[in-house]
């Protein structure tokens, strides 16, 4: 009866492999070294295309500076001057610019984000070497730990962007860690004070703290179903003395992860915005339109974009296909918070992109079991060539990984462009329209596209322009949104008009714009000069308009079809302004032409 619920059990408690690891030392150490290196050399590249790391720097330059104190209201736009910002990453933006102001990071020197980046990197890192610990702990076989990690962080890599859900990655992991070495008796029931201390900074750093209230939740309702199987299945058997054991510690278990739930829940609670921040998550999600409007809330099965999430079909499909063939030659059942876990993660990553990391984290101890299992039927000789084979395989995969994917844009390539000084792609950003707005001494509201919002609130906001409005929509919703495509698409007010009633999405975007065209919603904000994208349809008619003057264009380098134009609206308080404008352009003509 003891042993039945003692540490020499452990391997069954919690599902997994009782057998030894089967891989020699050299095999472990390379396990661990290769899952390290990869997750940095994953995180350690300069910032691309990512607007969002602009304004998370801006806000903790503000918080830092005001001492800690946290704006009320929006501070950006002008638009949101009167929205209040429950802003859940508020410690994360503190944390990354304190980081940035010690990489000796200004807004004019960016040298401070190869240290940010440096950071977020060993965060990867830290989290994916906890992931192939629990991995470790359920398959007992360190090169197949490393060769599931590997490609659980390979699902993950299009989402490692410097930004404040690292933390959640990260304390993802360590929440399954604690839990995981709870449940096979590992460790003490006192490690789960850690989980609502945990929840305490994870809430202030950023929104994702709900997954570590759910994970939690997902262990209890694990306990309480692997009770009642295992009541029902061992009535039959004849060990009642098993059976009664099981029952006496069932109930100190429930109350300790019951009591660390309710603790986990208000240790949610203390942050400076208390209750709201469980809103913010409507916000966004209530609008269909905006959830199709967001990449990052589409479909991995996208047909657009299905090629780029290969690994996670790979990874999907391997812990359906083990689990089955577990399943059909053992009737030993997976623990069932794995299950709880598969369904709930699998279902919000096949809705949503920007779910994958949590996926990839949250199911990889799952793949781990259906390993172990397959390893506890073969034979020692057999166990020994598998560990060789995961660890070639282990190694193969990383090379092709780091060296030759995407080639010749490959990691290792992007890794020596950061360590020489390249902090972030400067053409994939609006910097030149920014320099010339500050040099020209614009006046006036600014109409800006979203997709470089956050750039511009870098460089610009609030001290010399504040922005129409940018992508957090988790402050704003789609209130603003659908003013900015109106113009940037150049509808009419006639459009509203021509409309299809029946239309549902359109008459949503049609009360929100309040059946304004283009020119009634830069009449409405007062906006006196516009960045418009070169792709956008209004362009052509600011022109034909006789009310605007293009004073500014930059074009992105190879790729004519991509950059930005100013138009200035033509009033007698801006004559000085165009003048100015173009007096700065013919100069920086005639330089760029050189003296012959």
């Amino acid at each position: 009866m003891t042993k039945a619920l003692g540490a020499g059990n452990v391997g069954d408690m919690n599902g997994s492999s009782s057998a030894m690891d089967p891989s020699s030392s050299p095999l472990k150490a390379l396990a661990v070294a290769l899952v390290v290196v990869a997750a940095f050399i994953y995180a350690f590249v300069p910032v691309r295309a990512c607007n969002d790391v602009w304004w998370h720097l801006k806000t903790g330059k503000l918080i830092v500076e005001a001492g800690g104190r946290l704006p009320v209201n929006d501070t950006f736009t002008f638009t949101g001057e009167n929205i209040r910002w429950y802003n859940h990453e508020w410690l994360a933006q503190a944390v990354f610019y304190k980081i940035f102001q010690w990489g000796g990071g200004a807004k004019a020197n960016l040298i401070g984000l190869r240290m940010l980046i440096a950071f977020v990197s060993f965060a990867t890192a830290a989290t994916f070497l906890l992931v192939f610990l629990v991995v470790q702990q359920r398959c007992r076989c360190m090169p197949l730990a490393a060769l599931i990690t590997l490609l659980a962080l390979d699902v993950s890599r299009h989402n490692l962007y410097l930004r404040p859900p690292v933390f959640t990655y990260l304390f993802l992991a360590v929440f399954l860690l604690i839990l995981d070495n709870w449940k096979s008796r590992r460790w003490p029931r006192l490690t789960l004070v850690a989980l609502p201390l945990t929840t305490i900074l994870w809430a202030n750093l950023h929104g994702g703290f709900i997954v570590g209230l759910l994970l939690v939740g997902f262990y209890l309702a694990g306990e309480i179903a692997e009770h009642l199987l295992w009541k029902k299945g061992k009535s039959e058997e004849n060990d009642p003395d098993q059976t009664t054991d099981s029952a006496n510690d069932f109930k100190p278990r429930l109350v300790w992860l019951g009591g660390t739930m309710v603790a986990c829940l208000l240790g949610s609670l203390c942050t400076p915005y208390h209750y709201h921040l469980y809103e913010l998550y409507f916000r966004v999600m209530r609008s269909s339109v905006l959830v199709k409007m967001i990449p990052e809330l589409h479909s991995p099965f996208g047909p657009d974009v299905a090629r780029y999430y290969l690994s996670f079909f790979i990874m999907a499909g391997l812990i359906v296909a083990t689990m089955g063939i577990v399943r059909a030659a053992n009737p030993k059942r997976p623990p069932a918070a794995d299950l709880f876990i598969l369904l709930f993660f699998g279902y919000e990553s096949v809705r949503h992109i920007r779910h994958l990391p949590l996926f990839a984290i949250a199911t990889a101890p799952i793949l781990g079991w259906t390993a172990g299992q397959l390893l506890d039927r073969a034979g020692e000789q057999l166990r020994r060539r598998a560990a060789w084979l995961a660890t070639a395989a282990t190694v193969l995969l990383a090379f092709y990984c780091i060296g030759c994917r995407s080639f010749p844009e490959t990691y290792w390539n992007r890794n020596a462009a950061l360590a020489s000084g390249v902090t972030y792609i400067e053409i994939n950003y609006p910097k030149d329209v920014c320099d010339f707005i500050v040099m020209s001494e614009f006046e006036g509201r600014m109409f800006n596209p979203i997709n470089c919002a956050g750039f511009l609130i870098w460089r610009l906001s609030p001290e010399v322009h504040k922005v129409f409005t940018d992508n957090r929509f988790d402050v704003f919703g789609d209130r603003f949104v659908w003013d900015e495509a109106v113009v940037s698409q150049g509808i009419e007010r006639d459009f509203w008009e021509k409309m299809d009633p029946s239309n549902r999405e359109g008459r949503h975007i049609r009360e929100r714009c309040g059946s304004a065209g283009w020119s009634d919603i830069l009449d409405r904000w007062k906006i006196n000069f516009v960045i418009a994208e070169r792709p956008w349809a209004v362009r052509e008619k600011l022109r034909a308009s006789g009310q605007w003057e293009s004073v500014f264009h930059w074009i992105k380098p190879f790729e004519p079809r991509e950059g930005y134009e100013i138009f200035v609206r033509r009033t007698e308080g801006n004559r000085e302004l165009i003048s100015r404008c173009k007096r700065y352009v013919e100069q920086m003509q005639a330089f760029e032409r050189g003296p012959f």
